[in-house]
């Protein structure tokens, strides 16, 4: 359930990306460039629904909209506290999470096969 979001980029249109981890990983590392976000108690934030969350174009407009850029662009604490974040009950995240995600997993597997297929059709001479 740990959210990553990447500190710094060299574009502000990348900064704050996320990734979600969905599944436990006991020995993981991150590195100093990005933020890990993680509930304090359970039962609050879907994971599911935060990695489309911190995707989504509500998301992405607020940071865009209060990050700053120096060398690189830095997404900061000061940051967080003009972002607000849209969580509704635990079980209306899970329907939405859920959702979503499987629509992605179908999608990377048309991807998959379409890939092949063209792959495939390469072959035949």
């Amino acid at each position: 359930g740990d959210v990553l979001i990447t500190r710094t980029s060299e574009t502000i249109d990348e900064l704050a990306m996320s990734c979600v981890a969905v599944k436990d990983y006991p020995k993981a590392t991150y590195s100093g460039f990005t933020k890990r976000l993680r509930p304090k108690k359970e039962g609050i934030a879907y994971p599911k629904y935060m990695a489309f969350y911190f995707r989504s174009e509500l998301f992405r407009k607020a940071v865009t909209n209060n990050a700053f850029m120096t060398l690189r662009a830095s997404f900061n604490e000061d940051i967080f506290t003009f972002l607000d974040v849209y969580l509704p009950i635990y079980e209306e995240q899970v329907r939405i999470g859920d959702m979503l995600y499987a629509v992605e997993c179908k999608i990377q597997k048309n991807k998959e096969i379409n890939d092949y297929l063209s792959y495939q059709s390469s072959m035949v001479v």
